[in-house]
């Protein structure tokens, strides 16, 4: 389904699948892909992709053919994948340890589409992984609605969460959506004694509730977190600058802020550096994830997938043919993911 401009209708192709596969690369055939807040943002026109393309990051799938070269996957396996394709040579990938900001970084869902491209994102049947893509087995007890975000929404939390500090009591999460859920369940895991949540939508506020988080209004936060309730961290999921403020004064001295939903250009952020200084806080941008990530993500399905409020929190699946409409669902917000049934066509 081609990504056609800003707000315009998605249309149907047929192509053949690729005659071969390149070293490396794998065919996967996708079964289930989910609508995430970038996709939306593309659609709507908050960020820039080429036109056309074929959106969507975020899916499920079974390798269908491998080739030449590749020994870490199976025919038949059931997997998930990195967003990101890294080179593996770069200082990025060998020195940094940000194998998503690779020097040639191929990002699947993102790329101008042409009748000879290879398929390459999910709202579509098929999708061909690159040579340097992460991909990840799933096990039996994950099943496709568990695992159709890990690749993005939960992989990058697993970062975001691997940046508390150890000893951390206290943190507030600054948005209610799917990373943030998912941000409450890690820390919950963590063994984090007081997890809270802010968001302007009270059905988040619910879904947050039962993910195991302290719910709070957001236009009640300036009030709620005063001393003694000031938090030793915050961590931004919301892609609002207009909330930092709020969250730096509710951090206590020496706490840190984690920045991770600020990724498209309006998030330009006013504050002084008297007021970092002085407060002693730690500020650090958190973006994507690295294949270690999405593998401790799949971890944490399996060991504690079942806790989470699945059915309050993913759509039932609409076909592939009707993208459309799912788009549609997605911009009334109602779930934190819509979800697309890639073999209905």
């Amino acid at each position: 389904m081609l990504f056609n401009g800003v707000m315009e209708p998605f249309t149907r192709v047929e192509m053949p699948l690729p005659l071969g596969l390149g070293e490396g690369e794998v065919l996967v055939s996708l079964h289930l892909a989910a609508i995430c807040g970038s996709d939306l943002h593309t659609y709507e026109g908050r960020r820039k992709e080429p036109v056309p393309s074929v959106l969507g990051h975020e899916g499920v799938g079974t390798v269908v053919a491998i080739g030449q070269g590749r020994k870490d996957v199976r025919i038949g396996a059931r997997v998930t994948w990195s967003l990101v394709d890294s080179c593996g040579c770069c200082p990025y990938c060998t020195q940094y340890a940000l194998p998503q900001k690779c020097e040639n970084m191929y990002k699947y869902g993102h790329s101008l589409w042409t009748p000879s491209s290879a398929p390459d994102g999910c709202y579509s049947t098929h999708i061909v992984l690159r040579k340097g893509t992460k991909i990840v087995e799933l096990p039996d007890n994950v099943d496709d609605g568990m695992a159709v975000s890990a690749n993005c929404a939960l992989s990058t939390m697993v970062n975001a969460v691997s940046h508390v500090k150890p000893g951390t009591r206290s943190v507030l999460i600054q948005g209610g959506g799917l990373l943030g859920l998912f941000c409450t369940a890690l820390l919950r895991e963590k063994e984090v004694q007081q997890v809270y949540i802010t968001d302007i939508d009270p059905r988040r506020l619910q879904l947050a509730s039962l993910a195991g988080a302290t719910a709070v209004p957001a236009e009640e936060a300036g009030q709620y977190f005063r001393t003694p309730r000031l938090v030793d961290a915050v961590i931004e999921v919301a892609g609002s600058a207009s909330l930092f403020p709020q969250g730096m004064n509710a951090l206590r001295f020496g706490g840190s802020y984690l920045l991770v939903g600020l990724v498209h250009p309006d998030t330009r952020i006013d504050i002084t550096g008297e007021q970092i200084v002085r407060r002693c806080i730690n500020v650090q941008g958190v973006y994507n994830y690295a294949p270690w990530h999405l593998e401790e993500a799949v971890a944490f399905l399996a060991r504690s997938g079942n806790s989470f409020p699945w059915g309050d929190t993913f759509s039932k699946p609409y076909a592939l043919g009707e993208l459309n409409e799912a788009f549609s669902e997605a911009r009334r917000r109602t779930w934190p993911r819509v979800t697309i049934d890639c073999t209905a066509v």
